[in-house]
């Protein structure tokens, strides 16, 4: 097991990280003090994903429907980064992340194309602003 000599502070999050080694197998996992696991580089992923795919659906879906996917995934990334800058715990960093998760795959409903379909997702907005902000 290798670990820090001292914890450090970073984000409003203080701990320390370690790894864990099987010596027999080389096999390991890098842990982080209270559980976390990283599972944050998910929510980046599918971000990163939902804003590539927002600025190709310009040739796929009409440009307002388009536009409108575009804008709602900058709203996402504005809100996720604006709720992890104020997070002052685990928890809350864990529900700007859920949050944001939940916002960027929602605007996935952009390709289904229907009114009501963007209708539904900019409800959704509101409850990711719930999620994220209290």
């Amino acid at each position: 097991m290798t670990v820090h000599q001292a914890p450090i502070t970073q984000s409003g999050w203080t701990g320390s990280g370690y790894i864990i080694t099987d010596p027999a197998t080389g096999a390991g996992a890098y842990m982080i003090s209270g559980g976390a696991n990283g599972g944050f580089i998910f929510t980046f992923i599918a971000t990163a994903l939902c804003l590539i795919a927002a600025v190709f659906s310009f040739g796929v879906l009409s440009p307002l429907v388009a536009s409108l996917f575009l804008i709602w995934e900058i709203i996402n990334v504005i809100l996720w980064i604006n709720a992890i800058n104020s997070a002052n715990n685990d928890a809350a960093f864990n529900r700007a992340n859920a949050g944001q998760f939940i916002g960027a795959v929602l605007g996935l409903t952009s390709f289904g194309g229907v009114a009501r379909a963007e209708l539904v997702k900019w409800m959704g907005l509101f409850r990711v602003l719930m999620l994220t902000s209290f």
